[in-house]
């Protein structure tokens, strides 16, 4: 019983979770890409940012929601995740997951990640700067 109560008392959430709701534009960023097994297709690499507009409509917490635009004009769904201490954000995406960190000063939002699909592979990373 003692185990179960110094874990719990172990996890403790952020005071104040950084706002991130609002509007963020990518400064810069870069991506590979690569068929599959399956699915063959060349490796492609870009030193661009994948995805150019990252919009979070709604936090709640340490939780949040939006939508991101890529390069293509594509809109992506997504939700997020604070972590308890503060500093690092999980995002699951239409066929990707991200990882995420703010700057100190909660300007620039760093994201790299990863796609979830069976016919392409892709690694990428943005920096996006708060817009509003």
């Amino acid at each position: 019983m003692v185990g179960v109560v110094g874990l719990g008392a172990g996890f403790t959430y952020a005071a104040e979770s950084p706002q991130l709701i609002g509007s963020w534009e990518a400064s810069s960023g870069y991506w590979a890409y690569i068929g599959t097994a399956a699915n063959p297709a060349p490796p492609e690499f870009s030193q661009t940012p994948l995805h150019i507009k990252l919009n979070v409509v709604e936090q709640k917490g340490n939780t949040f929601s939006g939508h991101m635009t890529r390069y293509d004009g594509e809109r992506r769904n997504l939700v997020g995740v604070i972590s308890p201490d503060g500093k690092s954000i999980y995002l699951s995406l239409d066929n990707a997951i991200e990882n995420a960190s703010l700057s100190k000063n909660n300007s620039e939002l760093i994201t790299c990640g990863t796609t979830v699909q069976t016919v392409h592979n892709r690694a990428h990373c943005t920096v996006f700067k708060r817009a509003n």
